[in-house]
Formats: C-alpha cells, structure tokens, sequence
C-alpha cells in the first residue's frame, strides 16, 4: 500500500471510532441520516450509470411523484436502486454473509420493480465460481482491513461483469454491503468522480491501490457527513479534511 492509503485509513478508522463512540443514534435522528445518505447513495450511483436525474429530481421520485420530460425507466432505476438498499439493511441488520442467492437477489430488484418475474441470470455456477475468486483472491491479500478487502472484490465484479448490461450499480451496492457488514457507512463515490473512478478501476488490472483511496475518500466523506449532523463541529473533521483528496 501506498503511504497515503495508510495514512487514509487511519483516519477512516479515527473517524468510525467517533462516530461509534455516539452510537446507538435516536431513532429519529438515525431515521434523518440514513434518508440523507441513502438519497444521496441512490442519486450519485444511479447518475454514474447515466441517469439523467438530479439530485431534487431523485427525492421527488422517492416521494412518489413523477418527474416529466424523463426516459420511463429512470424513475423505475431510482425506486429499484431504494428497494435494493432496503434489502441490503435487512440482511446486515440479521448479519447475513453475502451468498449467490442474494447476489442474484440484489440484480433482481434492480432490473424489476414488482418483484413478480424473474430476469434471464447466468448460470448458478458462474456466480458461485464468482464468489470462489473473490474468496480466494481476499485470502490472498497480504492486508485485511475490510475496506481493501472490498475495494478487490469491486474491481473483480467489474471485470467479471456476469450480468447483461450495466454491472455498475450492482457493484457498488456490493461493495457496500461489504462495507456496511464491517460497520463502516456507505461509500457514497460522487458522479463528479467519474473520471477518476473510471480510472482507478482500469488502474485495478494491477494495483488496486487508487481505487482503495477513492472508496476510502468517499466512506470518510460518509463519516464525516454524519459526525457533523451529529454534534457540535468536531476538530478533528477540519484538520483532516485536506487529506481526503490524497492521491495514489
């Protein structure tokens, strides 16, 4: 790793610590934040994919009113993308591994909005074999903090891509669940990003190290969106706000 991945990740840890410190949230406070993160979550993931929605355009949808001049099934991207999050709290809140099945689960609630027919998948086997790499491929990292973890296993999916059409959306709410199952927030990587991503993914081929701090850019960025909702402005958020723009 990097310096700076280092450095990256002791602040995330400094950061989870904080924010752990404050838990359990009230109920409505911890019902603010995760309305705020999960919008913010289905809008920047969904417009990396391509829609064309804002970020007022996306709560409108999610508040059940239709948005005009829009192609059909970018409102239906943006409700899917809510049900699949649902799904992933469900299952981390009962701290349920991911599984084939739920991965399949998962790309299901994304292309269908009533839940009713099922979309052509590969294979059984493709996706166990899948799930195979990414057990082998994690057992081998010399590093096992959760978040390299899952920022491998992100570059895998991408490469693999087992499903038709666009794995993106899918991949990140899997990366995610990974996050979530270790304790971390949500690693809410912007649209303005895109390029950078796009890079980092490309860079995975052989280093995973830029992808790494841009996924651990983004949970920090979580964190640190939810320790200032929290309480009074916190110190130790200022001075460690340049660092999250370190660069491979």
């Amino acid at each position: 790793m990097t310096p700076s991945l280092v450095s990256l990740l002791a602040q995330l840890d400094n950061a989870k610590s904080r924010l752990d410190a404050k838990l359990p949230l009230p109920r409505y406070t911890a019902s603010s934040l995760r309305e705020k993160l999960n919008l913010d979550w289905i809008y920047h993931s969904n417009a990396l994919a391509g829609n064309s929605h804002t970020l007022r355009e996306t709560k409108v949808v999610l508040e059940g009113i239709a948005v005009g001049g829009k192609k059909i099934a970018e409102p239906l991207d943006i409700l899917c993308h809510r049900n699949a999050i649902h799904y992933i709290e469900n299952r981390v809140a009962q701290n349920i591994p991911l599984t084939a099945q739920t991965l399949e689960d998962l790309h299901h609630i994304l292309q269908t909005f009533d839940h009713k027919t099922r979309t052509k998948t590969p294979a059984a086997e493709k996706i166990r074999d899948l799930l195979a790499q990414r057990d082998t491929l994690c057992d081998t990292l010399p590093v096992v903090h959760p978040l390299i973890r899952a920022a491998h296993w992100h570059a895998l999916f991408i490469r693999q891509s087992p499903f038709p059409g666009d794995n993106g959306r899918l991949a990140r709410l899997l990366l995610n669940y990974d996050l979530l199952l270790a304790g971390y927030p949500a690693a809410i990587i912007f649209c303005t990003e895109k390029p950078q991503y796009i890079a980092a993914l490309k860079q995975a081929a052989t280093s995973c190290d830029a992808l790494a701090i841009l996924i651990a850019n983004a949970t920090l960025r979580t964190l640190h969106t939810m320790l200032a909702l929290l309480g009074p402005s916190d110190p130790a958020l200022s001075s460690s706000s340049s660092s999250q723009s370190a660069k491979p």
